[in-house]
């Protein structure tokens, strides 16, 4: 039976893995706080980049939740895939997509998309992992438009297969819409919860005006004098608070998992502070935090790349020992030219890219990616008849979804090969020469072969 669009189902699909998963919101403040005077968003005159706060979302192996945990109630309450503010983020899909006013389609369509469920239980314990062994970490990166939720399928199939995942709330202005928490605010939502907490993610939050950043288009920002205004310039700046705000997550997750963490300056809504004492314990010592693999989609994987090529942001910010790396289309525009050497090193950690077909066709910058990944001795590959926005959720709100659910599947299965060292033998490359980078097209400029067939480009290190 064809698998129901969420759109109608009101629920995405479970993870391949039969696991039940858990889910949580985390908001905390920065180990090393940044603003950058310029730009400015020409609406407010403020910084656009102003790291005050790190958010993020953790999807994870849970425990079965009881039903005294669900509250009694008969049926199962999952996590919103739409973040909140919902409202706001409709507000800025609106503005991405340049479609203001779409009247009672609109509406319809909101509704409907508010409804959608993942299937991952909000503030669940985490489900010990087997004996001797701990869950490694993975933390994802979004593209332009995305959230935290965006990507919860290649998400939560991880995490199905025994990863705990952090996905980024990115605050660079390429989000459709984010909250902008202060050191006030958050000590505000600190308050807010001081009581009894509730242990679902239904309590939409509600924040003060002017603390909303929409998706920031070039045209909105105000610069120095002198100063380069350009788009190129803009994209690069994004990309290095997106590094920062990686960095932040990983040693705000860390510190949050220690032994002597305190948890009362850190957010997770939904939950009071005996909630969130739980659900750190639940973690504690469960997770190898040096165990650590990095992945992105677009834009997401160009600051990945960014990220291996560059020291950190901060003295304050240790480095990250990065196992692997794993770039979804990656999007290398941002990146500035000259790039910084990424010759194959020890301490270069193995890399994987998967391209969709139209950004391998993409002549130029299919070579310049084709440069840099042979340059770090890793692997490059195209998924045949797939888009840029598979490796999302977004395919699977519009049916038919038995393709959109063939890509995840094939997306998550090289993945999960790579990260376990063992690509080589995965099925769908085991027996493919690498072509080098010499892409067969047909006369209409389109790659040849199957839908879902995996062409290899270069076969890289393990």
């Amino acid at each position: 039976m064809p698998l129901l669009s969420p759109i109608f189902s009101s629920s995405f699909p479970p993870p391949p893995n039969p696991t039940s998963l858990g889910y949580a919101h985390i908001l905390s403040p920065p180990l090393a706080p940044h603003v950058l005077s310029s730009p400015t968003l020409s609406s407010t005159s403020k910084p656009l980049f102003n790291t005050q706060c790190v958010g993020y979302a953790v999807f994870y192996p849970a425990v079965e939740p009881s039903r005294r945990w669900w509250g009694g109630g008969s049926g199962r309450r999952w996590t919103r895939w739409l973040p909140d503010p919902t409202v706001e983020m409709e507000r800025g899909y609106e503005k991405f997509l340049g479609r203001k006013g779409l009247g009672w389609i609109l509406r319809v369509l909101s509704y409907l998309i508010g409804r959608m469920t993942v299937p991952a239980a909000p503030l669940a314990p985490l489900s010990p992992p087997p004996s001797g062994s701990k869950y490694p970490l993975v933390i994802f990166s979004h593209g332009l438009a995305g959230t935290r939720n965006t990507y919860s399928q290649y998400c939560s199939a991880l995490a199905s297969r025994g990863f705990v995942v952090l996905a980024l709330e990115h605050r660079d202005g390429s989000a459709p819409a984010v909250v902008l928490h202060t050191a006030e605010s958050l000590s505000g939502r600190l308050a807010s919860v001081s009581g009894e907490g509730s242990l679902t993610d239904k309590t939409e939050e509600k924040p003060e005006k002017g603390s909303v950043l929409y998706y920031v288009k070039h045209t909105e920002l105000g610069w120095k004098e002198e100063e380069d205004s350009s788009l190129t310039h803009f994209r690069t700046l994004q990309l290095k608070a997106r590094v920062r705000e990686v960095y932040e997550a990983y040693h705000s997750f860390r510190r949050l998992l220690a032994a002597e963490a305190d948890v009362a300056d850190v957010v997770m809504p939904g939950a009071d502070g005996l909630k969130k004492k739980e659900w750190a314990e639940s973690f504690r010592d469960h997770v190898d935090v040096e165990e650590l693999y990095l992945t992105g989609h677009s834009f997401g994987g160009g600051t990945m790349m960014h990220l291996l090529q560059t020291p950190s942001p901060s003295e304050h910010l240790p480095a990250l020992t990065v196992r692997r790396c794993i770039a979804l289309d990656p999007w290398l525009e941002p990146l500035p030219l000259p790039s910084a050497s990424t010759e194959s090193s020890p301490s270069m950690p193995p890399m994987l890219v998967i391209n969709s077909p139209g950004f391998t066709v993409w002549t130029d910058h299919f070579e310049r990616l084709r440069e840099m990944v042979q340059r770090m001795d890793g692997w490059l590959m195209t998924l045949t008849g797939s888009n840029h926005q598979s490796f999302s959720d977004f395919p699977l709100l519009v049916p038919p979804t038995g393709k959109s659910i063939l890509f995840l599947s094939r997306f998550h299965e090289l993945s999960y090969a790579f990260i376990k060292g063992r690509l080589a033998q995965c099925p769908l490359v085991v027996s493919q020469d690498a072509d080098e980078g010499k892409v067969k097209v047909d006369a209409k400029g389109k790659m040849v072969g199957k839908v879902a067939e995996v062409v290899l480009h270069l076969r890289g290190k393990e």
